[in-house]
């Protein structure tokens, strides 16, 4: 098979487990612990789904460039993989414009819950996260677990 087939395939697998939301296209595979989507390509390899959909829609990430999801765009969250929210930068410009963004952010990194509710953060020493994402996270780990030993 060759590698575009492959691309197209993995593709099609992402968008259909994509919820569209406003303009945003929310992953709603695996989530990493900071929100990003992930999925694999190939033999095991794990890709970032919004850096995946961006390469194999728009083209190439330019060298030394990273991908910011850019708020003025329309973007919820991190966990959006639409290409149009989506411009290559700096780390630098990244970190600058996410620290701005972070602090007045009412919604979690997946833009599904309401993070200004101390209820709905989980505490530890790596950082808050989104403790609905959270059971929902470890819920489909336990899953996997099942189906992988049954």
């Amino acid at each position: 098979m060759s590698e575009r087939a492959t691309a197209q395939s993995v593709l099609r697998r992402v968008l259909d487990q994509v919820e569209y939301v406003d303009n945003c296209w929310i992953f709603t595979g695996y989530l990493d612990p900071s929100g990003y989507g992930r999925t694999s390509f190939g033999a095991g390899r794990g890709v970032f789904v919004h850096r995946f959909t961006y390469e194999t829609l728009v083209g190439p990430i330019p060298d030394g460039l990273v991908l910011d999801h850019v708020v003025k765009r329309g973007c919820l969250s991190v966990a959006c993989c639409n290409p149009s929210h989506l411009e290559p930068v700096s780390t630098r410009e990244n970190t600058v414009r996410g620290r701005a963004t972070y602090a007045n952010r009412a919604l979690c990194r997946a833009g599904l819950h309401d993070i200004t509710d101390p209820a709905n953060i989980y505490t530890r020493r790596s950082g808050r996260t989104c403790r609905p994402c959270l059971v929902v996270a470890n819920a489909r780990s336990r899953e996997r677990g099942k189906a992988a030993h049954a």
